[in-house]
């Protein structure tokens, strides 16, 4: 991945409803030692990452104004 958690040619691919295998590039993985978490959720304005109990993991950044969102969270 790069440095935006979220690879350009995975965001084209999905927009574009084209992408292989979404699943290996959406939801929580495990990067180094960290979890990132990719979300295409179009007409989101901000997108918070919460367990099942409700306790705010962490908050995913906009990298792509047409509803792609990542970031990392507390695991």
């Amino acid at each position: 991945m790069t440095d935006t958690l979220f690879d350009r040619a995975d965001i084209d691919a999905l927009l574009a409803a084209r992408h292989p295998d979404p699943f290996a590039c959406l939801g929580p993985h495990v990067v180094a030692d960290r979890v990132v978490v990719r979300a295409l959720l179009p007409g989101a304005e901000r997108v918070r990452a919460v367990s099942d109990d409700g306790a705010e993991l962490g908050t995913l950044a906009c990298v792509d104004p047409a509803g792609c969102f990542a970031g990392t969270i507390a695991h």
